[in-house]
Parts: C-alpha cells; structure tokens; sequence
C-alpha cells in the first residue's frame, strides 16, 4: 500500500476517499453500539454527512464503467442520498425496522462494495494506493 497516489490526486477525490474511510469505520461502529442513544443518534448524524459528502463529491470524479455520460457510481449516489434521506425520516418518525434497513442497505451496497469495486478497478486511485505497480 502506497499514499502518493492519493495524495497527488484531485481534492475531490481526496474528500470523497477520507469521508468513505471515516464513513465505513462510523459505520461499523454503529452496527455494533448500543441503538437509540445519544450518541448512536450524534454518530449517525455524522456518518449522514460523511455519505452525503461522498455522494456529492462522486459528481466531481469522472470514472469508469459509464453508462452514457454518467457512471454507475453517480446513479449509486443519487439512489444514496435518497435513502439517506427516507432513513432519516424513518429514524424521526420511530420506523426502527425501515430505518435499519436504509441504513444497511446503504453501508452494504454505497458504501463497502463501491469501495471494493473502486480498489479493484484498475487504473483508478484506489487500486493505485492497495495495489501499486513494481
């Protein structure tokens, strides 16, 4: 594992990586702390921003594996910021069972494996950094 890739690349790629490495260890975190507290509700409140700034960063990436002009990845991130938002609202309105499952479905599918799709697609920064050439 080699930094230099991602350090020399775009500040957008830079935000959308930190927020989705923050966003995978808050996740973890979440699915395994105790639910409805206080701070199960702050770091939620949290992880939300993070994917909602990796989702609107994603626009900033130009990537591959287009369909027309835009990528999987940025049909990934519209349907994400709409099931942020839907558990979200399910959260307010004490839906427990919806809500857990937007947010599983967001951490499982936005989040780990667009992050493995990303590392193993070559000749992006990701696989750069996880897998640089001799």
């Amino acid at each position: 594992m080699r930094l230099a890739p991602l350090l020399q690349a775009p500040i957008a790629i830079q935000v959308h990586v930190l927020a989705a490495a923050l966003a995978i260890l808050l996740g973890a975190w979440q699915f395994l702390a105790r639910k409805g507290s206080v701070p199960h509700r702050i770091i939620g409140w949290a992880w939300v921003v993070l994917l909602a700034s990796i989702c609107l960063s994603s626009f900033f990436i130009p990537g591959s594996l287009f369909i027309g002009p835009v990528s999987v990845f940025h049909v990934l991130s519209v349907y994400t910021l709409w099931a942020l938002a839907m558990g979200a609202r399910a959260a307010r309105q004490h839906d427990v069972a919806s809500h857990k499952s937007y947010m599983i479905w967001i951490y499982g599918l936005s989040v780990i494996l667009s992050a493995l799709i990303a590392a193993g697609s070559s000749g992006g920064v990701l696989h750069q950094v996880f897998f640089p050439a001799r």
